[in-house]
């Protein structure tokens, strides 16, 4: 029976998607229009999306054909979450333009932002056959391969974008994550630690080579590059958590230990080092510790497959089986590809009458609920056929496997099975919402509309629907009518952010500043380690002219996501509008070496010069 356990978590920063919204931001040339899409541009850059939007509208209205126009506000479109009307706009100029680069990068973009990957991929294809130079393209065509399981051809892109541009440290740090999931850690480091080399400040570089030193048995090397994090970002809890899981596995368990004290000291809701603690007390064979740690690190993060796995071992070597079937099932639905699960399954069955990875009968639709939240949509599909096929009027199970549908993108098959669930019973809830979210992916937002209605109306407090209808009515721009939804999730679960995330944006871009930040400042204490919170409420702030309260948003927020090339263009924005034009110009500084590629950025650096210059 294995016993030890030596915690290896998967899915840290993975392949990176370039920043296309920036790239499209391009002044228009060769229209009468070119001024006002140049200020578009402008309010787009400020965040100002609904302004920009506006001003679009303006020069759409007298010049229809204006496929610049289109492709601008489908940008400020995109960048303010309205994915359907940015993919409408970005269609919209292709069809006017059909060699525009620029549009079918913004609707790849959009389609990749809606995991729908296949959609994703025929654009970027489109681009690279406009531009088959172009390094972005292949970047990005690379991701969506990886992101739908081809992983071969993310290498071939990437190595495609490094011929292009050998300087291109992105390019070779998502061909390492391809590289790591065909299983040749050599080539990963390798890509790892020329990625480095290009950007010596890529975190994201440094945490998966040290993962991949981890897993070649090279603790020594996997330290080094946490103890050169530690250096480069002392406030990060996650890193201190890493480098004390790699001591914890070597059982170094007095520096693991400090290291996860000051983890927990900067982040309490750091759940990486509860699970480590978890570990390093279940080595220790603290059993009552071990589990204490893995449930607050459950609690944290409920998705976290290693904190049951771990939990699961706990729970074996002290004779509570049960608990440890139950365990093992939740970490092989979270990851039904580790070896490590189903060979604890496999140990533990011997001793149970029903082995855990079993599905009892009268628990085999929420069992499939429960794979479906887990993301193994295609095992939940399969366990509802046979139920469908022993009974085939079980409406529960088609208005599941309609979700599970849903999550593999095939749309006809879940609207197929939403329908079937009606006609049985014309009185389903969950079939009309469920069939309301395929009309929301397929831009019909009307027939959303209606749907998500007829849920409401049976099922007045279903969160979801309201939601999902507050969510639409935004899309229409029927504002008002999504406040009220939003107002009404609220009140069913207060505890849910999206609720707040949506009618502060409605409150924000009315200019009802405290009604705003008092639903940001909601989402931030629901989530508080989502930089999209410190942002959005610093974008209120900012709007209301508070601009210190804004800057120290704004640098929580890139605390949180470092990588977020928005959250430091708008701080250094912000730094403008107080007259700081030196700290603005040190962040575009960053900023266009980190990401040379990306010419906007060089444009603002340049403005940004020419304002201190004309100060001087």
């Amino acid at each position: 029976m294995k016993t030890t356990v030596l915690y290896v978590r998967r899915g840290v920063p993975a392949f990176t998607l370039f920043c296309v919204c920036w790239m499209l931001l391009v002044s228009a040339t060769g229209s009468c229009a070119q001024r006002p899409l140049d200020t578009a541009v402008d309010l787009i850059r400020a965040g100002s999306f609904d302004e920009a939007i506006e001003l679009c509208n303006d020069i759409i209205a007298s010049e229809p054909e204006n496929s610049r126009a289109y492709k601008t506000r489908g940008t400020a479109y995109y960048l303010r979450g309205s994915l359907a009307q940015a993919i409408d706009d970005f269609t919209k100029a292709i069809e006017i333009d059909p060699e525009y680069a620029l549009a079918y990068a913004g609707r790849g973009a959009a389609y990749s932002d809606r995991n729908e990957h296949s959609a994703a991929i025929e654009d970027f294809t489109r681009v690279i056959e406009i531009d088959p130079e172009n390094v972005n393209a292949y970047i990005n065509r690379g991701s969506e391969y990886m992101a739908a399981g081809e992983t071969q051809k993310g290498v071939d892109d990437n190595t495609r974008a490094i011929e292009l541009d050998p300087q291109s440290s992105l390019a070779y740090y998502n061909r390492a994550i391809a590289y790591s999931e065909l299983g040749d850690p050599d080539k990963a480091i390798e890509d790892y630690t020329r990625a480095i080399e290009i950007d010596p400040g890529y975190a994201a570089a440094y945490i998966n080579r040290g993962l991949a030193y981890y897993d070649a048995g090279e603790n020594e090397l996997a330290l080094a590059d946490y103890d050169r994090l530690i250096e480069m970002y002392p406030d990060s809890a996650e890193i201190y958590a890493w480098r004390a899981n790699v001591n914890a596995s070597m059982r170094h368990f007095d520096p693991a230990e400090e290291d996860c004290a000051r983890a927990l000291a900067i982040d309490p809701n750091c759940a990486l080092a509860h699970v480590v603690r978890g570990n390093i007390n279940y080595l220790k064979k603290d059993y009552g510790r071990a589990l204490d740690e893995l449930n607050t690190a459950i609690r944290i993060d409920p998705n976290d497959w290693y904190a049951f796995y771990v939990k699961g071992c706990v729970n074996r070597d002290q004779g509570d089986l049960e608990a440890a079937a139950a365990d093992f099932d939740i970490a092989l639905g979270l990851n039904p590809d580790e070896p490590d699960i189903r060979e604890a399954i496999a140990s533990l069955g011997e001793t149970l009458q029903t082995p855990p990875g079993t599905v009892p009968e009268h628990g085999t639709i929420e069992y499939a609920r429960m794979l479906l939240e887990r993301s193994s949509a295609g095992d939940a599909i399969e366990l509802l056929d046979s139920i469908i096929e022993n009974d085939p009027d079980n409406v529960e199970a088609y208005v599941v496997r309609g979700d599970a549908y849903m999550d593999e993108q095939e749309l006809e098959l879940a609207t197929e099975d939403y329908e079937k669930a009606m006609a049985i019973d014309p009185n389903h809830a969950e079939a009309y919402l469920g069939r309301g979210n395929v009309f929301m992916r397929e831009m019909e937002t009307q027939k959303a509309i209606a749907d998500f209605s007829r849920a409401v109306e049976l099922n007045p407090d279903s969160y979801e629907a309201w939601y999902n209808r507050g969510y639409a009515y935004r899309c229409t721009d029927e504002m008002d009518k999504a406040a009220s939804d939003y107002s009404r999730a609220i009140e069913i679960d207060p505890n849910d952010f999206r609720a707040y995330q949506g009618r502060g944006e409605i409150y924000m871009y009315a200019d009802e500043i405290d009604l705003a930040v008092q639903d940001y400042t909601k989402w931030i204490e629901l989530k508080p380690d989502d930089g999209g919170g410190w942002y959005s409420r610093a974008q209120v702030y900012r709007r209301a002219k508070e601009y210190e309260l804004a800057i120290a948003d704004y640098k929580r927020a890139l605390e949180l996501q470092p990588n977020d090339t928005l959250f430091s263009e708008m701080l250094a924005e912000t730094y403008i509008d107080i007259g700081d034009i030196q700290s603005a110009i040190d962040i575009y500084e960053a900023l266009v070496e980190k990401y040379p590629m990306m010419t906007s950025l060089q444009d603002d650096l340049a403005e940004t010069r020419a304002l201190l210059e004309k100060e001087d």
